[in-house]
């Protein structure tokens, strides 16, 4: 598994390559989706189905697909780069990543698969659609095409970093998913230390 990875992760190197030409315009339509309207830091996820076999108290979710051409496989490169930074150095971190495919409409069922190519700390989900309206409303998601061959989905494209507290999975923090690797590592040791994995952020 992780000889597969390093291998699907050179390729993903290239799609990355790619998409720092055509980021600018394919960024437009996630970024307007979360925005000030939406008070989603401290919200209570009310339907967490997709967070019920997390085995972690701190959960990294990104919403996309896994047909999706640059977004989702650049973020989630992105993602399991910084995870697997951080286990490298303690395998007790207790945070990882869940990738949520939005593809309702077309189950493909291979969300689990594509999480893990980028990394072995991150999960997958498929989602009805009965689950992903409640997951539109818990997490201000908006998600425009069907995902038919041929067609794109349009989605909210961001990090939404969540902890568990008692029985609650709380949303601690959303990030734009143009951050950079070091950034977005500097934002989920932000929240370690506040689970008292202090010894994981001092490193």
């Amino acid at each position: 598994m992780v000889k597969q990875n390093k291998i699907m992760k050179k390729r993903v190197s290239a799609v990355i390559l790619l998409s720092t030409v055509f980021f600018p315009f394919l960024l437009i339509g996630g970024f307007v989706f979360v925005g000030a309207t939406v008070p989603l830091e401290g919200k209570v996820i009310e339907n967490s189905s997709f967070l019920s076999a997390s085995e972690e108290e701190l959960q990294v979710v990104f919403f996309g697909y896994a047909g999706c051409s640059f977004i989702c496989p650049t973020s989630l490169f992105t993602l399991g780069e910084v995870l697997d930074e951080i286990h490298e150095k303690n395998k007790y971190a207790g945070v990882g990543g869940i990738f949520v495919d939005v593809n309702a409409s077309v189950q493909i069922q291979r969300a689990h698969e594509y999480g893990q190519y980028f990394s072995e700390k991150i999960s997958g989900y498929n989602v009805t659609e009965e689950e992903l309206k409640d997951l539109k409303s818990d997490f201000g998601l908006n998600v425009i095409g069907s995902g038919q061959p041929g067609e794109e989905i349009v989605h909210t494209d961001h990090f939404f970093i969540v902890k568990k507290t008692d029985s609650e999975w709380k949303v601690l923090k959303v990030i734009a998913n143009q951050v950079n690797r070091k950034e977005l590592n500097e934002s989920i040791k932000e929240f370690l230390v506040q689970n008292n994995y202090s010894q994981i952020a001092s490193r």
